[in-house]
């Protein structure tokens, strides 16, 4: 699985209703790594997620929050945790059978805005929404490229508070708060978690945003 892994590097491919899978291109098929999108009902992000992660040639099946209880995931390379999947992270995070069908299978998870911060709180406090607060911006303070704009226009974004990370990597911090993070993954007990905390999807990024979220895509993937 590792191995297939390496191969990649990034992100989605068309627009499809959730509950389809979207097949990667042919010639890869056999080694593209496996990816399991999990959303509610926001079509836009799923549809521009697949946009980019069938470009990068991977295999990408969608999910409906309904569905994930009765799934398995110890067959994906990546779980991605849609940002629709919440909309009041003090009622929790879908159900506890479902937290537990994604966390028992030992498969990374990539969580994305308010949906992936409010799984989180689950199983990654340190990475989940009780942990974070609510920003808005177009840019990003890079660990190796400063500020940079990565949406046209600015973006919701949950950023996680972490003064003094242990075990976790920080990617991108509020201009002008380095102790809050919208990017940042944690390694666990050797369980992978990454948080992208922006909301806006992957049509209002920038080159330079796109990039960073398929290197965070890549990164996640290999723990």
């Amino acid at each position: 699985m590792q191995g297939r892994i390496k191969k990649f590097a990034a992100v989605l491919g068309m627009t499809v209703a959730l509950g389809s899978i979207v097949a990667a291109p042919a010639a890869s098929a056999a080694t593209a790594p496996k990816i399991a999108y999990i959303g509610n009902t926001d079509q836009a992000w799923a549809g521009s997620f697949f946009n980019v992660a069938r470009q990068a040639g991977y295999q990408v099946t969608a999910l409906q929050l309904s569905r994930v209880a009765s799934s398995s995931f110890s067959s994906y390379d990546l779980v991605v945790v849609g940002d629709d999947t919440a909309s009041d992270c003090w009622a929790g995070w879908g159900t506890d059978a479902a937290v537990t069908a994604i966390e028992n299978s030992g498969t990374p998870v990539l969580g994305i805005g308010q949906g992936g911060s409010c799984f989180f709180d689950q199983t990654a406090p340190a990475l989940g929404w009780m942990n974070s607060m609510y920003t808005s911006s177009d840019s990003a303070n890079l660990e190796n490229g400063g500020v940079t704009k990565l949406f046209n226009t600015a973006s919701s974004a949950l950023a996680a508070y972490n003064p003094a990370p242990e075990n976790i990597t920080c990617t991108a911090d509020m201009v002008g708060d380095s102790l809050y993070h919208m990017v940042l993954d944690q390694t666990t007990a050797g369980h992978h978690d990454t948080l992208w905390g922006f909301r806006s999807n992957p049509n209002n990024m920038t080159a330079a945003g796109k990039a960073l979220f398929l290197n965070t895509i890549s990164k996640a993937l290999v723990g």
